[in-house]
């Protein structure tokens, strides 16, 4: 077990969040159990159709597998606000907050850092699963400085370097001054490094020591310690 945490410069930290902020309980996404069956299931039944003509109105709007949804519920004929719900009924059963993560987003907001999500998930997913983490609600969140979703970032979502590039600009952040927290390091740690982000916590819960550095991520075995971990610049000696 290390006794001296290391120590982080940072204004600004992203969080990736499935797998990091929360997880799948692997008890409701079962067939007619995912965001995309539950979108197909409101379209249904707010326009007065079955579930292939509601599955039909929304491919002829989007790809529901590869796109995200957001700003698209005029055009398939609903609200935001009753896919919301129909997210908020089915959600619990399938994701489940990571009380780590919650506890380290808590404490960073109550420093000062500005938090903000790099995911793939679109806005409305990544608020809805921040609000089961009780970080978030349908109008956004005090924890989070910004909530965006993938697209609006790159087009391909967190699967290229081009992603943390345009979320330093988005945020107006400086690399140097910048935390990534993600749970893949093909991802999160290859993608962000390759942007210039060289401070990068994998959480890996199940290691012995509380932290190890490895190929340049820093692996934690909570994200309780990330806080302890943080100094903004103006306060480092």
């Amino acid at each position: 077990m290390h006794r001296t945490l290391p120590r982080l410069r940072a204004r600004t930290i992203f969080f990736d969040i499935d797998d990091t902020i929360t997880t799948g309980t692997g008890t409701g996404t079962g067939p007619g159990e995912t965001a995309v069956s539950t979108l197909v299931r409101v379209v249904a039944s707010v326009n007065r159709l079955d579930s292939r003509a509601a599955r039909e109105k929304i491919e002829s709007v989007f790809d529901p597998e590869r796109e995200s949804m957001d700003g698209r519920f005029a055009a398939l004929g609903i609200t935001e606000r009753a896919y919301w719900d129909a997210l908020m009924d089915w959600m619990p059963s399938a994701v489940a907050a990571l009380p780590d993560a919650v506890s380290a987003v808590k404490a960073l907001h109550a420093s000062g850092y500005r938090l903000y999500p790099a995911t793939t998930n679109g806005r409305i997913i990544c608020r809805a699963k921040l609000a089961i983490a009780g970080l978030a609600d349908f109008d956004g969140s005090r924890y989070f400085h910004g909530l965006f979703g993938g697209a609006e970032i790159h087009p391909a979502g967190k699967s290229c370097g081009g992603f943390f590039s345009n979320l330093l600009a988005r945020t107006s952040s400086s690399p140097e001054t910048t935390v990534h927290v993600g749970d893949l390091p093909e991802v999160d740690l290859r993608f962000a490094r390759e942007a210039g982000i060289g401070q990068v916590v994998l959480p890996r819960r199940g290691q012995p020591m509380d932290w190890v550095m490895e190929e340049g991520g820093l692996y934690v075995n909570s994200l309780e310690l990330l806080p302890g971990m943080l100094m903004l610049p103006d306060r480092c000696g």
